[in-house]
């Protein structure tokens, strides 16, 4: 799991990565969890770990978006 702190100093294209990574492990975990899932206290924490990701790309394209803007 990432820290925000983290999470805030790292570039758009590793978070683009890190969210399907973490996507992936939920799926999987999600797959299992009708088999007798080992650690089910992990699917919340992937969710919020996925949002938290998702939002700092929202918050990057938006400021990408403002530059572009101004610039012009």
């Amino acid at each position: 799991m990432k820290t925000k702190e983290e999470i805030n100093e790292m570039p758009a294209a590793e978070l683009r990565e890190q969210v399907l990574l973490t996507k992936q492990e939920l799926f999987s975990l999600t797959l299992l969890k009708g088999g007798g899932l080992e650690k089910p206290h992990r699917i919340p924490l992937l969710r919020k770990q996925i949002a938290r990701l998702e939002t700092r790309l929202t918050l990057l394209r938006k400021q990408a978006e403002a530059a572009t803007v101004a610039a012009n």
